[in-house]
C-alpha cells in the first residue's frame, strides 16, 4: 500500500505542477509588481490576492486533503428557474460560425494525463473509483462498490460568457472522469459552484448519448441547463446556449474515451 501512495502522491505532484506558471510569466509579474511599487502617483495600494498565479500552488495540497476526505457526494437537487431569453440549441448542435474556445477542447496530452490518473486511483483504491472530479484548485473522487460495466470516460463542461464582441471568457469548468453507464451526481462544494448530474451511453456508431443537467445555486443570472443528445467524442459542442442582461452564455461539452 505505501508504493501505491508513494506513486499517486507523484502523480498527483506532476498535477499541481502542470498548473504551475512558466517562469516568463512569473518574471513578467515580478517586473509589473516592483513598476507599481516605485510609481509616484501609486496612491493607497490595497492588497489583491494572486488568484489562479497562487491558486495552482495550492493544487497539491487540496488534492491530497480531497483524497483523505473521499466519500461519495450526493446532488441536492433545487428548484431552479428558467430565465432563458431564447430557446437553447438542440442538444449537441456545434455553432459553425463560431470556433470553440480552447478550454472546451480534451485535447491528446490532458486525456492521456487523466488515463494515467485514472489507473493509479484505481489501483490505490482498488478498482473502487467510480468518479473523479477535477477543478482547476482541486480534484475530488466518488467510491463505489459496483461496476457499471462501461468503458471509462473523460467529459469536461465549460461555462462561457460572451459580451459583444470581446473575447469569449470561460467562468466555470470541471472534468469529470467515469464510466459510461453510470449517473454520476455531484453538489457544488465538488465543482466549485454548480450542480451537476450526468449520464452517459455509448452508441454502436461512436458517438456517445448524454443526459446532462446542470444549475448555478448561488448566481440567480444562470438558468438550470438541461440537455440531451448525442456527441462525437472529442469535439467541443455546444449543449446550452441563453442570453442575460445582454451577456452571451454558452456550456460546452467534450467527452473523450479513456478505455475500457
Amino acid at each position: 500500500m505505501t508504493g501505491n501512495r508513494r506513486r499517486l502522491d507523484d502523480l498527483l505532484r506532476r498535477w499541481a505542477a502542470s498548473r504551475e506558471p512558466d517562469a516568463q510569466r512569473l518574471d513578467a509579474l515580478r517586473e509589473r509588481a516592483a513598476k507599481l511599487v516605485s510609481a509616484p502617483d501609486c496612491g493607497v495600494c490595497r492588497r489583491q490576492p494572486l488568484g489562479r498565479l497562487r491558486m495552482a500552488a495550492w493544487g497539491f495540497a487540496a488534492a491530497a486533503v480531497a483524497l483523505l476526505a473521499v466519500g461519495l457526494a450526493w446532488l441536492v437537487r433545487g428548484q431552479g428557474t428558467q430565465m432563458a431569453e431564447r430557446p437553447a440549441l438542440p442538444a449537441g448542435h456545434v455553432r459553425p460560425d463560431v470556433p470553440a474556445p480552447a478550454p472546451a477542447w480534451l485535447a491528446p496530452p490532458p486525456v492521456d494525463a487523466k488515463r494515467e490518473l485514472l489507473v493509479e486511483l484505481q489501483r490505490v483504491f482498488e478498482g473502487r473509483i467510480a468518479w473523479v472530479a477535477e477543478t482547476a484548485n482541486q480534484i475530488r473522487l466518488g467510491l463505489n462498490g459496483d461496476d457499471a460495466g462501461g468503458a471509462a470516460l473523460a467529459i469536461r463542461l465549460v461555462l462561457v460568457q460572451r459580451l459583444g464582441d470581446a473575447t469569449p471568457r470561460p467562468v466555470w469548468a470541471v472534468d469529470l472522469i467515469s464510466d459510461e453507464q453510470r449517473l454520476v451526481t455531484l453538489p457544488p462544494d465538488v465543482t466549485e459552484g454548480a450542480e451537476v448530474a450526468v449520464w452517459t451511453y455509448a452508441l454502436p456508431d461512436g458517438l456517445l448519448a448524454v443526459d446532462g443537467d446542470i444549475r448555478w445555486p448561488q448566481r440567480s443570472e444562470l438558468p438550470r441547463a438541461a440537455y440531451t443528445g448525442v456527441v462525437r467524442p472529442g469535439v467541443p459542442q455546444v449543449v446550452f446556449q441563453w442570453q442575460s442582461d445582454g451577456v452571451e452564455y454558452e456550456v460546452y461539452q467534450s467527452v473523450s474515451v479513456l478505455g475500457s
